[in-house]
C-alpha cells in the first residue's frame, strides 16, 4: 500500500523515537494512505514559508507477528485509546495503528468531554457523525526499517500541488 507524509525536512530518515509522545495513538511515525490529506497537511510549513516535501513510501503487508490495531469509527474504544495515549498511559501497545485524527472536524469535540462540559454518550454520539480522515502510527521500528520502502519525494509549493 502507498503512504504519504509531509515534512520539512529534506533528507527524511523516519524513526520512532524522534517523535513526540502524547500524540493520538502515541509515539510513532504517523503516516496516512490518502495523499490529498498529507498535502493538504503539508500547507502548514508551506504557510510559514518552509520548504516542504511529500514523501511518498511503500508500506508492505503486516505480518501476524506484529501487533496490528484498527480503529473503524470514533467511538468509545477510539476515545478511550486517544485520550490515554494523550496522557502517556495507553492501556495496550501495538506495533501499527491506524484510525481516524484528532483534526478540526473532532478535537473540539474531544475537548469538551475531558473538560466535562459534555458526557461521554454525548462526545460519542457526536463523533459518530463525523467522517474521520485516517492516519497510520508506526510505533515499532522494525516495522520501518523491514517494512516501509521510500518510493520517492516531491518538493511541494503553495500553486501547485503534485499528483502523484
Amino acid at each position: 500500500m502507498l503512504v504519504y507524509y509531509t515534512s520539512n525536512i529534506e533528507e527524511l530518515s523516519p524513526n520512532v523515537y524522534q517523535f513526540r509522545e502524547y500524540r493520538d495513538f502515541g509515539r510513532g511515525f504517523y503516516v496516512t494512505s490518502n495523499q490529498e490529506q498529507a498535502e493538504l497537511y503539508g500547507q502548514h510549513y508551506l504557510q510559514k514559508g518552509e520548504t516542504t516535501y511529500l514523501y511518498v513510501f511503500e508500506l508492505d503487508d503486516i505480518p501476524p507477528l506484529f501487533t496490528y490495531k484498527r480503529f473503524q469509527t470514533l467511538d468509545g474504544e477510539w476515545l478511550d485509546y486517544v485520550i490515554a495515549c494523550w496522557k502517556g498511559q495507553p492501556q495496550e501497545s501495538y506495533d501499527i495503528i491506524e484510525g481516524g485524527i484528532v483534526d478540526h472536524q473532532v478535537f473540539d469535540i474531544v475537548d469538551l468531554y475531558l473538560k466535562k462540559e459534555i458526557t461521554r454518550e454525548e462526545a460519542i454520539s457526536q463523533l459518530s457523525s463525523k467522517t474521520p480522515n485516517f492516519h497510520i502510527c508506526i510505533n515499532n521500528q522494525l516495522i520501518i526499517s523491514r517494512l516501509l520502502h521510500p518510493v520517492k519525494s516531491v518538493k511541494l509549493s503553495k500553486h501547485r500541488i503534485p499528483h502523484i
